[in-house]
């Protein structure tokens, strides 16, 4: 094997080696953002939007942690969380969101 060779041979396996670290580090990413604003008195409220998954997936039936059915799958689960805490939720702006597969409608 010659020197020209060998050099374009290490060129090749460095330009990978660089290339697949760069490809191939984490992503992080964050769901939450928080806003704050210095607003004088109670006139404005809170914006809050909840995205819910209505994919086909959310059809899957819950087991509790015995193994037995709950009877109910996981949209019916999510429903039930949501109506709770919109019935607690007070002084707030509410927006409603629909994920579904390719995408969904702000309600």
């Amino acid at each position: 094997m010659n020197l020209k060779s060998l050099k374009r041979k290490l060129s090749a396996f460095g330009g990978a080696l660089v290339a697949s670290c760069l490809v191939l580090t984490p992503v992080w990413a964050d769901d939450t953002e928080i806003f704050y604003a210095d607003v004088g008195g109670d006139s404005l409220w809170p914006n809050l939007l909840f995205i819910i998954d209505t994919s086909g997936s959310m059809s899957n039936t819950v087991y509790d942690s015995n193994g037995y059915s709950t009877g109910k799958d996981r949209l019916e689960h999510v429903q039930d969380a949501f109506v709770e805490l919109l019935s607690t939720l007070s002084n707030v702006n509410v927006g409603l969101m629909r994920f579904s597969n390719p995408g969904g409608p702000i309600l």
